[in-house]
């Protein structure tokens, strides 16, 4: 048997630094030269947000973090 997706509204935040999503808090003292990394506690856990992930949201309220490359593949503006 084959499954389609159910079509629903997310929301989404992309994150470049300290203060862009209310869930991510910055990783104390970054390396030189290494991108900007920040934490935000989810059902699975602890996850890493990298410079230019989305953080998406979704209908029961969880959080998800996809790349650029992996959000632009899956998600469209809605109008």
């Amino acid at each position: 048997m084959k499954f389609e997706r159910r079509v629903f509204a997310v929301e989404a935040t992309q994150w470049f630094k300290d203060g862009d999503h209310a869930q991510v808090h910055m990783l104390p003292n970054p390396l030189p030269g290494v991108r900007p990394l920040g934490w935000l506690s989810s059902a699975k856990g602890v996850v890493a947000v990298g410079r230019g992930d989305w953080i998406v949201e979704d209908e029961f309220g969880e959080f998800k973090i996809l790349s650029d490359e992996v959000f632009k593949k899956i998600y469209k503006e809605a109008s």
